[in-house]
């Protein structure tokens, strides 16, 4: 008997590894998402330490100390406390500019959501990372592992923020009309649930893009979502507007503190853009203020709705704008009665066909939408030295 020759195959799989189009692009993108705001506040910096070389609250400083100094600045947007050397005494700031970290982040998303596509996007984060740790390790004084943790929540957030942006923009219609459930919610939701239910689909579904891939969720998940967003999109602009209401009441202290500080045009055009660094700060205390608990400047001080103790602060103008008067339960009343009409619409412009699915949104609504809120209370607290 002829035995014949048997061959057997490999089992093994050949992997074969490809980086997305664009990767080495996000790499270099990434570097120049952390670099452009240090640069940034490096020539405003620099041209105020010049322009004001003359005013007798500052000390002369070489331009290795200033470098150093306006660093330590450009960390305090990503919550390194910030050290400042106030006659023998050195004070530390922990209170954190948000304003500063909000622009890093809307730099950033913007300019990687330029350059880069896809899964590329995510190649951005740890250069974006690296960079910034490599600036702040330059410089003393400046605590390296709480800007490595918060850099790299920026990173993270930006590309999520890119990518939301690019998907919006590819859903959006050729003929630039706008989407109908976005503007008309009040018939558009149920008119989607009834046609899924049409075809056996029940709440419908969401998409959220990931790169190249999209997440699918229940429709409930995702309109929650974006319900939350836009109430604390409303809540933000509130705040705001809380704020210049109370700025523009007590202009007149306002202006005498400024008037304290020997600063030309552009020293005080700096003095603005830094309180402004501090405005969502300053929105959460007004709310704070509005809703009862209040907040307080300093040792002795309260400025609530019940009250108004004063006492030393700061030498910084928007300090001055904290409310001098009580108006009492009124201003609680008020808000509550807001919040209900508010709410009241937001339940009927979003309302959905089925009683369930209405209700799974609108828990997803306001259990994000609640966090949300109780996350910016937190990061608005600190200390001023």
């Amino acid at each position: 008997m002829e035995t014949m020759p048997t061959t057997s195959q490999d089992p093994r799989r050949e992997v074969v590894v490809r980086m997305p189009a664009g990767w080495s692009r996000a790499l270099v993108t990434g570097c120049v998402g952390a670099l452009v705001p240090w640069l940034i506040l490096l020539v405003l910096g620099g041209i105020t330490a010049h322009t004001q070389s003359g005013n007798p609250w500052l000390v002369e400083a070489s331009l290795a100390d200033e470098v150093a100094a306006i660093s330590r600045v450009w960390a305090g947007g990503y919550c390194v406390p910030l050290a400042v050397v106030s006659g023998a005494k050195t004070v530390t700031i922990t209170l954190v500019p948000w304003g500063l970290t909000l622009a890093y982040w809307w730099v950033y998303s913007r300019i990687i959501g330029r350059r880069c596509r896809g899964w590329a996007l995510w190649f951005a984060v740890p250069t974006y990372v690296l960079t910034a740790l490599a600036i702040g390790a330059a410089f003393p004084g400046i605590a390296v592992g709480r800007l490595t943790l918060v850099s790299f929540i920026v990173g993270i957030a930006g590309v999520l923020s890119a990518l939301a942006r690019r998907h919006s923009q590819d859903r959006r219609p050729r003929d630039g009309k706008a989407n109908k459930l976005k503007v008309f919610g009040v018939t558009s939701a149920r008119e989607a649930d009834r046609a899924s239910l049409a075809i056996g689909i029940d709440a419908g579904e969401a998409r959220i893009g990931l790169g190249a891939r999209t997440l699918t969720v229940p429709g409930w998940v995702g309109m929650g979502l974006t319900i939350a967003r836009r109430i604390l999109v409303g809540l933000a602009l509130m705040g705001i507007a809380l704020t210049a209401v109370s700025l523009l009441v007590s202009i007149d202290r306002v202006e005498g503190v400024r008037e304290l500080l020997p600063l030309d045009g552009w020293g005080t055009l700096m003095l603005w853009l830094g309180q402004l660094a501090y405005l969502p700060t300053l929105a959460a205390w007004s709310f704070a203020w509005v809703l009862g608990p209040g907040y307080t400047l300093g040792t002795g001080t309260h400025f609530s709705a019940f009250e108004a103790t004063s006492g030393p602060i700061p030498a910084i103008p928007v300090l001055a704008g904290a409310p001098q008067v009580t108006v009492g339960w009124w201003a609680i009343g008020a808000t509550v009665v807001v919040a209900v009409i508010v709410g009241l619409g937001i339940g009927t412009v979003y309302a959905r066909d089925k009683v369930s699915t209405h209700c799974l949104q609108m828990l997803v609504a306001h259990v994000v939408a609640a966090l949300g809120v109780a996350i910016v209370f937190r990061l608005a607290s600190g200390g001023l030295g």
